[in-house]
């Protein structure tokens, strides 16, 4: 038993680890390389031009400006921020298995939905709402006399993107958003709305990037739509062939880790050994069962936040053992179950608070024009 508890307190960092666990998803890293290659030529292939005629230009007319959010800036937020989370949480545990899936698997999301994203975008080339002034800068309109199809003399660089409208992703956001539902357990049955909050606020920034490719006149709205769709789907994939499902007891650490601790628990070392180079789904249903043993076993291995609203662990059987079969009213149990609660309601007063203040804010004024 001593040494069980001994081979769950070991740290595996990635100076220990790192380099036999880096080695074991070569062929992974291989495929991030070469989805990487196809992300850039697709960026430079030409796509699609579509038939666009006199009658349609009514359509695309909307105003040509620079992105209120800078594609560096969306880099930034969707992938660099939650490398930087990623790091945070292996500072933290010193798990390098976690910290190595979760860059793989965000790896992985934002590179398969570029390349899906950038195909269909090539082959279905429609135009952006701005299309009109990327074809005719100076305004003088021509069209072909016979098709009545325009014949654009702007940019060609520009032309070029204008036929790139559909879809637009962002699929780095919706990973992370999961990453921090599984790690703050977000599905504990506890009630805690405010570790919700948490999750659904990568989301939300995903939703004002997406918007402001719309109000920027870059993309339709249905392109967003569809995008985001296709972001989410492919970020939800990815995050499940590493990490169980955020609902899931074991949802706060990739599979990965459970398997060493099956073979941690099971002392065999030639075991651990072939463990680390094999796949976290091939574990068997047998080492699956051994991992669920308790939850207080499980947490014996781990370094936990310390923060109240993490951490509230109470149970019921061990607090309040001789009214369990009583009335549980407000005077018994009211202020109880209100400080249980408390980081719930601060975060209730603030979204009521923010819902006001975005009531009074002026919204943005979208070009309207003469059709």
């Amino acid at each position: 038993e001593s040494m069980r508890e001994a081979q769950l307190v070991v740290l595996h960092t990635v100076r220990s680890h790192g380099a036999k666990l880096a080695r074991t998803h070569v062929h992974d890293w291989v495929i991030i390389a070469f989805l990487a290659g196809v992300v850039i030529g697709l960026n430079v292939t030409h796509p699609f031009y579509r038939f666009v005629g006199k009658d349609m230009m009514a359509d695309f007319k909307y105003p040509h400006k620079s992105n209120t959010i800078p594609f560096w800036a969306v880099l930034i937020v969707a992938y660099l921020v939650p490398l930087a989370i990623f790091v945070a949480f292996y500072s933290y545990r010193k798990d390098v298995y976690d910290l190595h899936h979760a860059t793989l698997g965000i790896l992985f999301s934002g590179l398969i939905t570029g390349v899906t994203t950038n195909a269909i975008k090539i082959a279905v080339g429609r135009p952006r709402p701005d299309f009109f002034w990327r074809c005719f800068p100076d305004r003088k309109e021509l069209y072909d006399q016979v098709t009545g199809r325009v014949i654009c003399h702007g940019d060609k660089l520009l032309m070029k993107d204008g036929h790139k409208s559909f879809p637009r992703a962002f699929a780095g956001l919706c990973f992370l958003a999961l990453y921090l539902s599984g790690k703050i357990k977000v599905f504990d049955r506890r009630g805690h709305v405010a570790k919700l909050c948490i999750s659904f606020l990568p989301l939300l920034v995903a939703s004002l990037v997406a918007v402001s490719r719309v109000d920027d006149y870059r993309h339709h709205w249905e392109d967003v739509f569809a995008g985001g769709l296709i972001g989410m789907v492919v970020a939800t994939l990815c995050y499940l062939q590493f990490f169980p499902a955020p609902y899931d007891p074991n949802g706060w650490g990739p599979y990965a880790y459970f398997q060493m601790l099956a073979e941690a628990q099971s002392g065999d070392g030639s075991a651990t050994n072939t463990n680390q180079r094999e796949e976290a789904g091939d574990v068997s249903e047998s080492s699956s069962r051994a991992l669920r043993t308790s939850e207080c076993d499980l947490e014996t291995g781990i370094k936990e936040e310390e923060e109240p609203l993490i951490l509230l662990r109470h149970r019921i059987s061990d607090t309040m053992p001789d009214i369990q079969l009583g009335a549980h009213t407000v005077r018994s149990h009211g202020s109880i179950v209100a400080r249980f609660h408390m980081y719930d309601w601060i975060i209730l007063i603030c979204l009521a608070v923010l819902d006001g203040v975005l009531n009074i804010i002026e919204p943005f004024h979208r070009f309207v024009g003469k059709t």
